[in-house]
């Protein structure tokens, strides 16, 4: 049913192996960011409530323990856009230039290559994080704008448009990293312009690319849901350890460990089996200019992308060139 390429995907997060161990010790340690504020949070709690009585020992814990957890996920949203910008943006880079057969040897050899080529087209965070919007504005609307399902589910299966609407939003993150890595590897000086030339071919051949990219993501989420329930027995053995322990708390560790583990070790590889599909799909092909009407016409964020990229080349051929 799918046309993306598993083994070809892992073999490219192999030869970019020091940005998986980055990956690692980032998303892993933010687990563990995780599981010390729920310690620290309960105990800070559990000795609060104590000071208030014997009675008020595990509920003090309890709301310690959550305190914990919220002030690392508010840290976590702080962070969002330099963990886009050095660690998912970049990674997607170093995998587009393995796939463009770029060199990059040593220890750090992908890392250094991957994160020059992000900085010469996105200076800071700021600018990669509003590429990054207008990309998944014009992917979502586009989304809205064809029925990529009818692919997938038999005729005379149906959907409410509200419910696949949201439903197509999964497969987002990996299609919106997949048009940065490539802008980044793209030629032209203005980030922009390469940013609208990918979209248009990502337009041009949505009917394979977004079918991929929602079975890529159903089967990321597959693996994710047995993560979660093995993840649940160690979460709710260390959950018994502290004061105010309670099912509500290791549901939330399990979690967190489960996103970890999601961003860590499996995104890499979907993002990488997209890449290397995206870049098969598209050799070859130009934008074509009535791909570029249309989304103009039907996403907002493409308008602003293109009235930012440089003016497009004008060329009486359009689709796959010779």
């Amino acid at each position: 049913m799918g046309e993306f390429s598993l083994a070809a995907g892992s073999a490219l997060v192999l030869r970019t192996w020091p940005f998986l161990l980055l990956r690692a010790a980032v998303y892993f340690g933010i687990a563990a960011a995780f599981a010390s504020a729920v310690a620290g949070g309960s105990g800070i709690g559990a000795g609060i409530g104590t000071l208030l009585g014997a009675a008020a020992r595990a509920p003090g814990g309890f709301w310690g323990a959550i305190a914990g957890l919220a002030f690392i996920a508010l840290l976590l949203w702080w962070l969002r856009e330099y963990l886009l910008y050095l660690v998912e943006v970049g990674h997607a880079a170093a995998i587009s230039l393995a796939l463009d057969q770029v060199k990059t040897p040593g220890l750090q050899g992908s890392i250094v290559a991957a994160m020059s080529a992000v900085q010469r087209k996105f200076r800071d965070a700021s600018v990669l994080t509003t590429a990054d919007r207008y990309a998944r504005g014009t992917i979502d609307d586009l989304l809205r704008s064809v029925d990529v399902l009818s692919a997938l589910l038999p005729t005379s299966f149906e959907l409410p448009r509200n419910i696949t609407d949201r439903a197509l939003r999964v497969p987002l993150g990996c299609v919106a990293r997949t048009v940065l890595a490539r802008t980044v590897a793209g030629k032209a000086r203005n980030p922009y312009s390469d940013l609208r030339d990918n979209l248009i071919l990502l337009a041009q051949n949505h009917d394979i690319l977004f079918r991929n990219a929602i079975l890529l993501a159903a089967g990321s989420y597959v693996v994710c849901f047995f993560v979660f329930l093995l993840s649940l027995i160690p979460a709710f053995a260390v959950t018994r350890a502290f004061p105010g322990g309670s099912g509500l708390i290791a549901l939330a560790l399990a979690g967190a460990f489960t996103w970890s583990f999601q961003r860590a070790l499996i995104e890499p590889v979907v993002t990488a089996s997209f890449l290397e599909l995206f870049r098969r799909v598209t050799r070859g092909q130009t934008p074509e200019p009535d791909w570029d009407m249309r989304l103009e016409e039907i996403a907002e964020s493409y308008g602003e992308v293109k009235a930012i990229a440089a003016p497009a080349p004008r060329n009486p051929r359009r689709g796959i060139v010779a």
